[in-house]
């Protein structure tokens, strides 16, 4: 037995030197780097784009760029960086992520750096600065840059409203008109369609939603919950509360009015599937006509147009072999649109296609798009997130992980990006091109004009002046807050209790958790008087909405506040002294 023990341990010993001899470190004289991210083949180019471009710019640094695929799960960056075996490089999503790793000492401060490299906040969207910093005794730090730009917009599928013979929705719309366009849809759509109800849009963004109300999440100073504010604008506080109207809108567009399918429905289309996942297949299906979608939908998209367009010409094959080989012509110069117009044409004519061949709009030839933006009440705007990268402060190779920091800041990453239209590229400089813009046509690729030449403009214009990233206060983490929420808002999806009851027990349960969360600081925590004194503050503003007046900007510290109180022109920006009225106000 013991012989077997032994062998056992040689055999492990072997294998554990073997292992270790064929560690990348120990392949290489050079320092290697970790990046950990998600699994997309576009990965390994940007790999070989970093190395490039390190020779080229600092060519006196050697070094290794690996992925960590495999680790990409949020709990396991955490337990490897708090346990001192962390990535170099670690992707984030949101200032969620960032914040949360943050608070447990695992990401470096690179403000400095930044403005040295040529990363600095001025080199992304200023939009994008809340999801990329943390505040540090009342100190602003950089911790993070952009892989890429996550926003979305609606996007609306013109072979559906071909099909159903509708017009397109304005580009722009109030949250009546929305409403009053998707009744109008649903009603034509489903006339003549017994077996499959179709709906004007897949979803709303809640959040979205209740902003365009003029509330958020958190109040003016963070200090507590927004979702049960009444907000103010030009003539005063507004009537309804707009996280109330958000739920009960939601809900009534679900199960009253029809327009949007409810949880259930979702799930029984995704159960359909098809090429490039559930929701693209529903969406190029024609079960509803809006997708709520980013421009890393394209991705898919393209992938889906090969397909279609491989559909297509096939028909086209039998139609020139039946008499009509002119529609092939029409197709290869003018495009899918003048295709469908000319066999409207020839049917409006008389003529009557053998339906084998018939091209169908919904299903043959590149996708046809569009794009609105989302329904607002007082306020247009649009979600905006990022997928940011970080280095680890147990980092071996900071310097050599801060630069990759400003590679993805560079011409040869966005360029990257551009092309593979993986959201938006981190760097807005690369925006202003043809390329980004007006891609140039690609069968092989599934690029088409039809597909994309209106969506690009739109969501790069949305990040540019819509578009309002999350809002984080300095007293909670963001997912707590966010879970505060959930269950009283699905409570009333689910028909326990009443909209307001769940506004109001949000309220509540955020308040409360962000009071106990400064009861729990040490008592020399600056975080404490800050708080004090912006529960003061919040008195203050809170005299002046009762009073219909506008808000000093210096009193604010949510993002939020200070762009919908200036598009109302409720803003003080004068910076002079303002008189509070002598309102009694309640605070949370």
């Amino acid at each position: 037995m013991k012989w077997i023990f032994l062998v056992i341990f040689g055999v492990l010993t072997l294998c554990s030197y073997w292992i270790y001899a064929t560690l990348p470190e120990q392949e290489t004289s050079k320092p290697v780097i970790y990046w950990v991210t998600d699994r997309n083949p576009a990965r390994n180019q940007q790999v070989d784009l970093f190395h490039d471009w390190m020779a080229k710019n600092h060519p006196d640094k050697d070094v290794l760029l690996l992925l960590d695929m495999g680790n990409r799960d949020g709990q396991k960056q955490i337990i490897q960086g708090v346990s001192g075996v962390g990535a170099d490089v670690q992707d984030t999503y949101h200032g969620v992520q960032v914040r949360l790793y943050h608070s447990m000492g695992i990401v470096e401060h690179l403000t400095e750096q930044a403005k040295e490299l040529g990363f600095g906040l001025d080199q992304t969207y200023p939009a994008l600065a809340t999801e990329l910093t943390v505040t540090v005794d009342g100190e602003t730090e950089q911790v993070a840059f952009p892989c890429n730009v996550a926003n979305a917009r609606y996007i609306f599928n013109e072979g559906l409203l071909r099909e159903v013979g509708f017009p397109a929705p304005p580009e722009s719309w109030t949250i009546e008109k929305f409403e009053a366009y998707g009744k109008a849809f649903v009603e034509k759509a489903n006339a003549d369609n017994p077996t499959r109800r179709r709906f004007v849009a897949r979803d709303i963004p809640l959040d979205v939603l209740y902003r365009s109300y003029g509330i958020d999440l958190f109040n003016e100073t963070l200090t507590g919950a927004g979702i049960d504010d009444y907000a103010l604008t030009p003539d005063g506080l507004a009537t309804e509360r707009g996280y109330v109207r958000a739920l009960e809108l939601t809900y009534k567009w679900q199960r009253v009015d029809r327009i949007m399918p409810t949880a259930s429905e979702i799930a029984a289309m995704n159960t359909e599937g098809g090429y490039g996942g559930a929701a693209l297949a529903s969406f190029e299906r024609g079960d509803f006509l809006i997708s709520n979608s980013g421009r890393w939908e394209l991705i898919k998209m393209r992938e889906t147009n090969k397909l279609r367009v491989r559909r297509l010409e096939t028909k086209l094959d039998g139609l020139a072999d039946a008499g009509y080989p002119r529609l092939r012509d029409i197709w290869e110069a003018q495009g899918v649109v003048a295709l469908f117009d000319e066999i409207e044409r020839l049917e409006a004519s008389g003529v009557v296609f053998d339906q084998a061949l018939r091209p169908d709009p919904l299903a043959d030839g590149p996708l046809v798009l569009n794009t609105v933006q989302y329904p607002y009440r007082f306020l247009p705007n649009a979600a905006l997130g990022t997928r940011a990268a970080v280095v680890y402060t147990g980092s071996d190779h900071k310097e050599l992980a801060t630069l990759f920091l400003a590679f993805l800041a560079s011409e040869e990453y966005n360029a990257n990006i551009v092309a593979d239209a993986d959201g938006l590229p981190p760097n807005p400089a690369y925006t202003d091109s043809e390329a980004f813009l007006r891609p140039a046509e690609d069968p092989d690729l599934g690029v088409y004009s039809e597909t994309e030449w209106k969506l690009h403009e739109a969501w790069l214009d949305d990040v540019q002046g819509i578009a309002i990233g999350k809002t984080y206060s300095p007293y909670v983490l963001y997912r707590e807050a966010e879970r505060e929420l959930g269950r009283p808002r699905d409570e009333f999806y689910e028909g326990i209790g009443t909209v307001e009851r769940a506004a109001d027990l949000s309220a509540a349960r955020l308040d409360r958790l962000i009071a106990t969360n400064v009861s729990k600081l040490e008592p020399d925590d600056p975080l404490r008087d800050q708080y004090a004194e912006g529960l003061e503050t919040q008195k203050k503003i809170d005299a002046l909405k009762a009073a219909g007046k506008p808000i000093p900007a210096e009193w604010i510290s949510n993002p939020f506040f200070t762009r919908y109180y200036r598009e109302i022109g409720m803003l003080d920006e004068s910076g002079s002294a303002i008189e509070t009225p002598a309102v009694e106000t309640e605070t949370h």
